[in-house]
């Protein structure tokens, strides 16, 4: 048995080195490795446990080559309160007795033991633990690299130097410690388009060779990164999954040549003799093999969501092992169904507490979920409560870009042990992160706006998405001189560029001079071409091709429909001709109560604030005046168009008001009984409002459930929005 440290060390030049309040706590242990040592002149380096009783419990460990070593101890608790120290000397006396006490030492080649020395695949090293602390609980939790002769402190050595510290940590004193390997993850945040295998596989080698070239041990990408989401009934088709399965292999051989392994998300084709036909799944590539695959077990069947429908659930999950370290590898809703966080869980399986009973020592979530107003604060603080609770590092991989309706917006991002946000990428942007393991920090590429900013750029992000993967480079947008036709032209010159705007006046019989001129000054301040079309004469034509047929009846919402569909067959004819797809202009509060005219201001392709109400319709046109000034350009949307009373102008002197409350009044109706789902009672409780006017909105909700169901697709941005995340029978009689 060796003599005490201090006598070893005595008559020698010795770097005294004390525990720091600055050390995040509680850390009670410290490993050390060098990678490669047959590369580098800096040897193996020995340790010896001390078996004895933990009072006087000692680590030292030597290098041969170098001839340096390190001690720790910890001791009783003094009166001065050190009982815990590290020392580093250097030594030729020592280094021969390192050889010596070599014949102490056990190899443990696949699994870490306290009190062990173990060798890895290019990696030697020790870890130590202190088992009893004193009090006050100073920690031997110092992690120290040895770079050839040179000593550097554990919180700036980067993970890919000569040599390298792993960090361990506990939850509390004398816990098992959750040991972190030293690992580079890449957060790959990439806009895909369903089904386009080719283009989704360029850019994820794209974005890994990018994240190589940062020295990213493993880079991550979202749910269904290869495929898309949601990919829907494409995953019936048996070539879907045979072309898919090429693609995975293809691309897996593509980066044999980097160093970085890939998590990524795709449809898997499910075990034979199954009723469903796919899998959601996500492979582990790397050196150019997929070498681990794990199935989705959470699929969830509410709200936008079909995934019951088209996948069949995995039955157990495995923990992925990368650069030494035990990944639990969760796949979207998998990591949403926390038990302490949720008062009424979905599923009573929870595969994120499962994968860490079985050793996992870092959390990684690939997602695609879509975006609404208030999702980014309820998702960090879901996967914040599982990082605290499990006390282990957190990535949240998710996907961005616009899919049909959904719009996902990025915000990937890292958390600490602690539920500390270390590292974020963009929102509603492509964006490649790191962050780095025993620093625990990474990139902050934050430009985070809040609810109605963030919901203009959802707007934004969603529009461009939808006009590009569908094919199309410009778009029709029929300008009234109101607030509504107004904010989605500005959303579109946003999206694609003033050149790619057509906007279409089209003047009818009970139009204002203030309306037509609004929409030209409109025009003129977004840069955009600008065409009149008048529908009078075929306005006229159309009356006295059917007064045959009206004789005897009085004039009431058909000649008012009848402008409306005029205006329509403008738009789909200019449509047709140009090549161009055209946005239909109808809010949210309309569409709601059926305040708009099926093939008429319904046409079109994209319904872009079908999911805006009216009130956000006037704070998201301030928004954009603002956004155009910060770009340079003057203000978008004329200040008369705010102040005027809206109106459809389909008979003379029209308001909104004729037929429907206030829009405050309305909205706040509207949020209740749509998202909500409360009783007409309650809302008018609630609101303080009769209970009459709050059963007639509700009536027509349910009355006009027929247009809703043949309008175009609507970008969504609230909780509930018409479409597929809301689905209610035609032909009914439940009546509130």
């Amino acid at each position: 048995m060796p003599a005490p440290c201090t006598k070893l060390a005595s008559n020698r030049k010795i770097a005294a080195l004390r525990p720091s309040p600055s050390l995040p706590l509680p850390l009670i242990g410290f490993v050390f490795s060098i990678p490669n040592p047959s590369k580098a002149p800096v040897g193996n380096w020995l340790c010896f446990f001390n078996p004895a009783p933990p009072a006087s419990g000692w680590v030292r460990f030597f290098n041969s080559a170098l001839q340096i070593g390190l001690e720790a101890r910890n001791r009783p608790a003094s009166k001065k309160h050190r009982p815990n120290w590290v020392r580093f000397f250097k030594s030729r006396t020592l280094g021969a007795r390192s050889r010596r006490l070599g014949s102490f030492f056990q190899p443990c080649p696949t699994r870490l033991r306290l009190g062990s020395f173990f060798q890895i695949p290019s990696r030697i090293g020790f870890e130590a633990r202190n088992r009893h602390p004193s009090t006050p609980p100073f920690p031997i939790g110092f992690v120290f690299s040895n770079h050839p002769r040179q000593l550097a402190s554990k919180r700036r050595m980067p993970c890919r130097a000569a040599s390298t510290f792993f960090i361990a940590r506990a939850a509390s004193t004398g816990q098992r410690l959750q040991w972190l390997f030293p690992m580079r993850l890449a957060l790959a945040q990439i806009n895909n388009t369903v089904g386009d295998l080719d283009a989704n596989a360029a850019k994820i080698l794209e974005f890994a060779q990018r994240a190589d070239q940062l020295s990213a041990d493993v880079t991550v990408f979202p749910e269904l990164a290869l495929t898309g989401y949601p990919p829907r009934d494409l995953v019936e088709k048996h070539s879907f999954l045979d072309r898919t399965a090429t693609a995975l292999e293809t691309l897996a051989a593509q980066t044999a040549n980097l160093k970085t392994a890939l998590i990524l998300g795709y449809v898997a084709r499910s075990p034979e003799n199954s009723a469903i036909r796919a899998q959601n799944a996500a492979a582990v590539i790397q050196n150019g093999r997929i070498i681990f695959k794990q199935i989705k077990m959470l699929l969830p069947n509410y709200d936008v969501f079909d995934e019951a429908r088209y996948f069949l659930p995995g039955t157990q999950q495995e923990i992925c092992e990368l650069c030494n370290t035990k990944i639990a590898l969760a796949i979207c809703e998998d990591g949403w169904n926390d038990k302490q966080f949720w008062q009424q869980r979905r599923y009573q399986r929870d595969p994120v507490e499962e994968l860490v009973h079985k050793g996992a020592q870092i959390i990684v979530s690939i997602n695609a979920s879509p975006w609404n107003i208030g999702k980014r604060h309820e998702r960090e603080d879901i996967f914040r409560a599982t990082a605290k609770r499990f006390g282990l590092p957190l990535v949240y991989v998710h996907m961005v870009g616009g899919n049909d309706q959904l719009v996902f917006d990025g915000t990937s991002f890292a958390m600490s042990a602690q539920g500390e946000v270390v590292a974020r990428a963009k929102s509603f942007e492509e964006d490649l992160i790191l962050f780095d393991t025993c620093a625990n920090k990474g990139d902050d590429h934050s430009n985070h706006v809040i609810d109605d900013d963030a919901a203009f750029q959802a707007l934004v992000l969603g529009t461009r998405d939808y006009i590009r993967k569908c094919g199309f480079r410009s778009v029709l947008v029929g300008l009234s001189g109101g607030i509504d036709s107004a904010l989605v032209a500005a959303i579109a010159v946003e999206a694609i560029g003033k050149e790619n705007v057509i906007g279409v006046g089209m003047p009818g019989p009970h139009s204002s001079d203030h309306s037509l001129a609004d929409a030209r000054s409109l025009a003129q301040n977004l840069g955009i071409r600008f065409e009149v079309v008048s529908i009078n004469a075929g306005y006229s034509a159309m009356l006295g091709t059917l007064n045959p047929l009206f004789t005897g009846y009085l004039p009431d919402t058909t000649e008012e429909n009848l402008q409306s569909r005029l205006r329509g067959v403008t738009l789909m004819a200019l449509s047709n001709k140009f090549g161009s797809l055209v946005l239909t202009t109808g809010n949210k509060s309309e569409i709601a109560v059926g305040y708009c005219t099926l093939y008429g201001d319904m046409c079109g392709g994209l319904a872009v604030i079908s999911d805006v109400p009216k009130t956000m319709v006037y704070r998201l046109s301030r928004i954009a005046n603002k956004r155009a000034l910060e770009q340079g350009r003057p203000s978008a949307i004329p200040e008369n168009t705010f102040v005027k009373p809206p109106s459809a102008e389909l008979r003379p002197d029209q308001k909104d008001t004729d037929s429907l409350p206030e829009y405050p009044v309305l909205d706040a109706i509207l949020e209740a009984y749509i998202e909500n789902y409360r009783a007409v009672p309650e809302i008018a409780a609630q609101l303080n409002i009769p209970e009459d006017l709050v059963r007639d909105i509700v009536r027509k909700v349910d009355r006009n459930e027929y247009k809703r169901q043949q309008a175009a697709p609507g970008l969504r941005i609230t909780r509930k929005a018409f479409g597929v995340g809301r689905r209610f029978p035609i032909a009914h009689r439940f009546t509130e």
